[in-house]
C-alpha cells in the first residue's frame, strides 16, 4: 500500500507542474509575450560537475539547486538504510 502511495504522489507532482508551466505559458501570452528567459544547468560526470548557463546568474542559481539536491539524496540515501522504529 505504500508504495501505491508513492505512486500517486509522484504522479499528483508530474501533473502539478504541468498545470504550473502551462499557466506560466499563458500568464507571459496575455501580457504581451515579451520577456527574458535565463537558462541554466548542471550535468555530474562522476565527482565532476559542469556547470552551464545562459547568464552567471542562471549557473549560479544551477550551482545552488544541484547542491541541494545532492545534499538531499545523502539524506534520504542514509534514512533509508535505517531500520524503522519498533
Amino acid at each position: 500500500m505504500e508504495s501505491q502511495a508513492l505512486v500517486g504522489i509522484g504522479i499528483l507532482l508530474v501533473v502539478i507542474g504541468i498545470v504550473l508551466i502551462f499557466l506560466g505559458s499563458l500568464i507571459s501570452a496575455l501580457q504581451g509575450g515579451e520577456g527574458k528567459a535565463e537558462v541554466g544547468g548542471v550535468v555530474v560526470i562522476g565527482p565532476f560537475p559542469i556547470i552551464f548557463g545562459s547568464s552567471g546568474r542562471a549557473a549560479i542559481i544551477a550551482a545552488v539547486l544541484a547542491v541541494v539536491i545532492i545534499v538531499l539524496m545523502i539524506v534520504f540515501y542514509v534514512l533509508a538504510g535505517r531500520s524503522p522504529p519498533a
